[in-house]
């Protein structure tokens, strides 16, 4: 993960963790969105701004795909530099794969301070045998 892509997002549903994806396009999770046309804003941890945005797509919030994607329609935006995400994968099935993560979750936040970041680490467990 690339710090400089982690964005804060609120919405109708609070406040969460965002990824900047595209210069445009941030993925978050759809319990923080509300469904796709709704307002949302976005803004950087630890930096002054923030821009609007809309859903425009929304998976089930709390479900299995609780996820949705967000335009970023403001014309003070600034995309991070590097483009579109490179995505990632495992080349082994072996299970203790070194990984880390950024992310703003709740149980960080502190009222009336700015947004925190934390960053969790663990393994990674990729699964059974391919098919």
């Amino acid at each position: 993960m690339q710090v400089q892509r982690v964005v804060g997002v609120t919405g109708s549903g609070g406040r969460g963790s965002g990824y900047v994806v595209a210069p445009r396009l941030v993925l978050t999770s759809a319990h923080v969105t509300g469904p796709a046309g709704a307002a949302v804003r976005i803004f950087h941890p630890g930096r002054a701004g923030v821009f609007g945005g809309a859903v425009v797509w929304a998976g089930t919030p709390g479900g299995r795909d609780d996820a949705a994607l967000v335009a970023v329609d403001d014309p003070a935006w600034e995309p991070p530099e590097g483009g579109v995400v490179r995505w990632g994968r495992t080349i082994t099935y072996r299970p203790g794969i070194r990984c880390e993560s950024w992310g703003l979750p709740s149980f960080a936040q502190r009222e009336d301070r700015p947004a925190e970041l934390w960053q969790p680490a663990g393994a990674l467990n990729p699964g059974g045998a391919p098919k």
